[in-house]
């Protein structure tokens, strides 16, 4: 007799690309100017903690707005985040949705999805005795191997990767979400969501074309000439990955020579 427990799960794991190199860089949460030539003195936080600001007000806002959809179960911490669906369609619809507003507030994140069990042992705790505080937030199953091990797979840049558990559905997710498949499988990983903005009407083409071209133009104002080549790689990954995206919907390719590369340089990977 199957227990209610072991209802098959969804999950979504997504994580901040490169907050290591933006801690290591910026060391401190704060920073202290002045005082300057009137005396004047002044402080703000560093990229590191708006950063991570940024991250957690785009989740909860997609946590807010699915309250009014039956609510979803979401486990944020650090840089990462697990969200916890009943059904892989509205997993795959919360995710493509995420990754666009991620990319638009300057917030490079990698995304994967797996089904599976999912079992929450307990739930956002605090222990405090005397000097000592334990924080426990413990869940364990299949879902959050598979949703790990994907986001992990070896794919690079801001792409939202689909564990092999996710294919007995991809029937459902391609009535409204396309999937693409990889040129070349990352272990357990065959294929991807396109997050580009949904198709429409005629009449809307040029609302979608202005969105989509919002995408390209933040990916590229974020990729800065300064950085390594291997850090560079993820945004060349992405928006490749943006124009056969592209492609699927029949929509010409972005010429991506003609895009502005590298915004501010505070703005770090």
């Amino acid at each position: 007799m199957a227990r209610t427990e072991d209802q098959l799960r969804t999950l979504i794991f997504v994580d901040v690309l490169g907050f290591g190199a933006i801690t290591e860089s910026y060391q401190f949460r704060v920073r202290d100017a002045g005082p300057d030539e009137h005396g004047f003195t002044g402080s703000s936080t560093t990229e590191m903690q708006n950063r991570i600001n940024r991250f957690n007000s785009v989740l909860d806002q997609r946590v807010f707005e699915e309250t009014l959809r039956g609510g979803v179960q979401a486990m944020l911490f650090s840089d990462c985040a697990f969200l916890v669906f009943d059904a892989s369609l509205r997993a795959a619809d919360v995710g493509t949705t995420l990754m666009r507003h991620f990319i638009k507030l300057g917030v490079p994140v990698r995304m994967g999805i797996g089904k599976g069990t999912f079992y929450d042992i307990e739930y956002v705790t605090n222990t405090n005795v005397g000097s000592v505080t334990v924080s426990k937030s413990r869940f364990i199953g299949t879902a959050v191997v598979r949703a790990h091990a994907a986001e992990q797979c070896g794919g690079k840049g801001m792409r939202i990767f689909l564990d092999a558990s996710i294919e007995e559905d991809l029937p459902s997710i391609c009535r409204r979400i396309k999937t693409l498949r990889l040129a070349k499988p990352f272990g357990n990983v065959k294929w991807e969501l396109d997050y580009l903005h949904e198709s429409g009407p005629a009449s809307q083409r040029p609302k979608i074309e202005a969105a989509d071209r919002e995408l390209f133009e933040k990916v590229a104002y974020l990729k800065s000439p300064e950085w390594t080549a291997k850090v560079r790689r993820h945004y060349t990954q992405t928006l490749a990955a943006m124009n056969r995206m592209r492609k699927a919907n029949s929509r010409s390719l972005v010429n991506l020579r003609k895009l502005r590369y590298g915004g501010s340089t505070d703005i770090l990977w």
